[in-house]
């Protein structure tokens, strides 16, 4: 939005010599930098418009196991991955993102899968990947941190997301459930994926005024 700041004079303002307090205005206007933010969840289609491709992958929801939603690998021992898209009306200079991934493999509470593997990328453009997060086997548990990507984004139009997905063991019933992305469960909040976009902050310009008796 647009502001305007005014700057008044105070009880310490100093004072002439007739006793009126001189008041100091000062005037500054700006307009806050273009901002975009994206959350989700699975627990509706709305996040497929993002979507560019699964390959290997499946969005699913459990029957056995429990009742989450999740984007996991659809066969053992080979990668799973899904790519994510997203635009930004403007140049980005800031950008930060959450996008959980989850595992149970070995050296967590429960190390279902050895061979469970996640790892968390982000791209300007789909061509230049950057690994935020993996998370396999004594480095397991649960990703979900917000992240800086500022650095990687600067200057594009475009926030690029893969999720690359590994999973050797089955649970009955559910199979291949031990590698996640953005697991989603109606009972947890927030929601498993946050993007924010900044772009560039516009020149500042400022207006300043002339000591003014105090009538």
């Amino acid at each position: 939005g647009y502001y305007v700041l005014k700057l008044c004079g105070t009880q310490s303002t100093p004072q002439n010599v007739s006793g009126h307090r001189l008041r100091q205005e000062y005037e500054t206007t700006w307009t806050m930098p273009p901002f975009k933010s994206v959350r989700f969840n699975l627990l509706d289609d709305s996040w497929k418009q993002n979507l560019v491709s699964m390959n290997h992958a499946e969005c699913y929801t459990e029957h056995a196991a429990g009742g989450a939603t999740f984007i996991r690998p659809t066969v053992s021992k080979k990668e799973g991955v899904v790519i994510l898209k997203f635009d930004a009306p403007f140049s980005i200079q800031h950008a930060t993102i959450k996008a959980t991934i989850k595992v149970w493999t070995a050296g967590d509470p429960s190390p279902y899968d050895p061979g469970a593997i996640a790892a968390l990328d982000i791209s300007p453009d789909g061509k230049l990947w950057t690994n935020l997060d993996t998370r396999a086997a004594n480095h397991g548990g649960f990703g979900g941190n917000f992240f800086d990507i500022s650095e990687y984004m600067a200057d594009s139009e475009t926030v690029w997301v893969r999720a690359r997905l590994t999973a050797t063991i089955e649970w009955p019933e559910d199979g291949l459930i031990f590698s996640q992305f953005l697991r989603s469960d109606k009972e947890s909040l927030p929601e498993p994926f946050y993007l924010t976009m900044t772009g560039g902050k516009p020149p500042q310009k400022s207006v300043l005024g002339v000591p003014i008796p105090d009538q």
